[in-house]
């Protein structure tokens, strides 16, 4: 198991209704500084300045995980 020393940001893709069951965990979509621009049908890039960036980066969008909603740490931008 990798553990990290940072705080990686995500892209939460979850509908309402599981929130308001206190359903345990949550989808998301891992989000990278490590910018590949040749990979378009892979990732979503975003300027910096977007949702609060401070550098360009890429959402992965094949890379989907469900995490614990212990891992959840803070809520940066929302969007409906």
């Amino acid at each position: 198991m990798l553990f990290t020393d940072y705080t990686r940001p995500v892209l939460v893709v979850q509908t309402n209704l599981l929130n308001k069951l206190a359903h345990p965990s949550t989808i998301i979509y891992p989000i990278t500084s490590n910018i590949e621009k040749e990979a378009d049908i892979l990732r979503v890039h975003l300027t910096k300045g977007k949702a609060n960036l401070h550098e360009d980066c890429d959402i992965m969008i094949d890379q989907i995980r469900i995490i614990d909603n212990k891992r959840l740490i803070k809520k940066g931008w929302e969007f409906t």
